[in-house]
């Protein structure tokens, strides 16, 4: 039954099927070869149908049903990128990477690896066949997803005070705002993949994890902006001007009001949250119209430093209008 081939209809991974009769009345497709081996379905097995009207969903209803990468070590293109592999691997929902090689896999390939799981939660890399298998396996995260892009945005939030308190009392310290890069950095990942695992079984759903990947990732882009943005300030704090420090300051801290506010609107899905994030960031991007006039007498560094507190703000503005936009489709739905 899973050996009839499919037509490929496009990119998105659909197949054609040929609907046949069995017996007198009963009506039969056959499964993708590649899927019943990924999932480890054979003849006699059963395996669940979920009916959600206008499609009928195919599940595998027990048995190992690990999603495994595998990667052939003895190219030297995987040498090149197995940071990247490992990394994509893991943000895009693999339980598994199977490397093989046919020579000893050796300590520089072994140091790459690590120091890109050592960002990945729940990473277990182990040698196997006399150091000529590696595998890599990812623990499974239970966290709800909205919780964890919720947490994410509570992140940013304290990294953002955190620079406040830095221009304005001195009394954070680079290391402190180091790790706390660091570990957004890792939500971030994380975050990602736990919404890519997501498998939804309706239209609903579907469009939900939708919706959730694309406030993830604006969120992750913007964490980066604001991870980038607390080196330059440590860099150039001492070239402001006592005024520069504490305006900065004070944008940073409305910019810290915003991000926790915009957090808390998606994991209550509250519409007025959303709206109140909403105006705080444009306290920020309204600066941007007089710029020019607040940047005259000042210092370039705190030109550049604006600027880039502006365009964090912007991507919050765009993560802001997706969290509004699920706040008032909950809302619809549930009236």
């Amino acid at each position: 039954m899973t050996g009839s081939k499919g037509r490929d209809n496009g990119s998105n991974g659909s197949l054609s099927r040929k609907v046949q009769k069995l017996g007198a009345s009963s009506l039969i497709v056959t499964l993708p070869r590649n899927w019943a081996r990924r999932h480890n379905v054979n003849v006699g097995d059963m395996v669940r149908i979920y009916d959600e009207g206008d499609r009928l969903i195919i599940a595998p209803s027990s048995g190992d049903l690990k999603d495994r990468l595998y990667v052939n070590l003895s190219r030297s293109t995987c040498h090149k990128h197995i940071g990247r592999l490992v990394l994509c691997s893991y943000v895009f929902g693999y339980d598994e990477v199977i490397g093989e090689s046919s020579r000893l896999i050796k300590g520089a390939l072994l140091d790459r690896i690590a120091k890109t799981s050592s960002y990945l939660h729940g990473a277990d890399v182990r040698l196997t066949n006399n150091s000529k298998v590696l595998e890599i396996e990812f623990e499974e995260d239970h966290e709800d997803p909205i919780s964890l892009v919720a947490i994410h945005g509570k992140t940013m939030s304290r990294m953002l005070g955190a620079m406040s308190r830095f221009l304005r009392d001195g009394d954070v310290s680079r290391e402190a705002i180091r790790k706390e890069s660091i570990e957004l950095v890792k939500i971030n990942y994380r975050m990602l993949r736990l919404l890519n695992k997501q498998k939804p079984f309706n239209s609903r759903e579907e469009k939900r994890v939708r919706q959730l990947l694309s406030a993830g990732a604006l969120l992750g882009i913007a964490g980066d902006a604001i991870s980038k943005l607390s080196d330059l300030i440590f860099t150039m704090a001492g070239e402001l001007r006592d005024d520069e420090r504490e305006r900065l300051s004070f944008i940073l801290e409305v910019a810290e009001i915003a991000t926790a506010t915009l957090a808390s609107s998606l994991q209550s899905m509250s519409v007025k949250k959303a709206e109140d994030a909403y105006w705080k960031i444009k306290i920020i991007l309204d600066l941007e119209e007089n710029s020019h006039e607040l940047v005259a007498e000042s210092t370039p560094q705190y030109a550049y430093l604006l600027s880039r507190i502006i365009e964090v703000a912007r991507l919050l503005e765009v993560a802001e209008n997706v969290f509004i936009c699920m706040a008032l489709e909950e809302k619809h739905l549930n009236s």
